[in-house]
């Protein structure tokens, strides 16, 4: 008699991008939904290059699942709003066996001048509350996070940091939207490039 049905297949990834944000229209184009808006350049240069993409929507996440470069990747957009996104990221973790050091997480960063992109492992939140809340869920800092500057130009950070919560949920005005746009595909085509080098490219 065959007892492999008693048996559950462990699923595994190879690789957790995700990709942050807040979920509602009210949110498009905003600041906060740059990790989001990544995914979706992402899986745009996937189709056209003919990769299929297998996708899962649930309550909690959007998830995308595609072989690329011999590995099993996931791309995933939380969706219980940016300062819950590390309950997402730990189920999945879990669920799909990936390493600490194989999730890469994209998300904005007011720090950095709008068009600036930079890639750290196993840094500080930087009062990055979505990334914090991660942190707090995997216990660790040690994976990889793409940080996409949106400090428009001639702005103090002081400033911004006063209204920090409207800015980041506000959809930015057409001349700054433009930079913005160019720095998400940037982001995109680095986060492509790194998954063909095996690892993050530092910027």
């Amino acid at each position: 008699m065959n007892f492999s049905f008693l048996f559950k297949t462990q699923k595994t990834a190879d690789l957790l991008i995700a990709g942050l944000g807040n979920p509602g229209k009210q949110y498009a184009h905003t600041p906060h939904n740059a990790g989001f808006e990544v995914i979706d350049y992402i899986r745009e240069a996937f189709k056209e290059q003919d990769i299929p993409l297998q996708e899962e929507h649930r309550k909690e996440y959007a998830l995308y699942t595609a072989s690329y470069n011999g590995q099993q990747i996931l791309l995933v957009k939380p969706l219980l709003f940016m300062n819950a996104s590390g309950t997402v990221v730990r189920k999945l973790k879990k669920q799909y066996d990936v390493p600490y050091e194989k999730i890469w997480v994209i998300h904005d960063e007011i720090d950095l001048p709008l068009g600036t992109i930079r890639v750290n492992f196993n840094s500080q939140s930087a009062g990055n509350k979505g990334v914090q809340n991660i942190i707090d869920e995997l216990q660790t800092k040690r994976f990889h996070r793409f940080r996409i500057g949106v400090l428009p130009p001639n702005t103090s950070k002081q400033a911004i940091k006063e209204a920090t919560s409207d800015f980041v949920t506000t959809p930015l005005g057409a001349p700054i939207r433009t930079l913005f746009e160019s720095s998400l595909q940037e982001c995109s085509l680095l986060v492509i490039q790194s998954v063909l080098e095996g690892n993050p490219i530092k910027r």
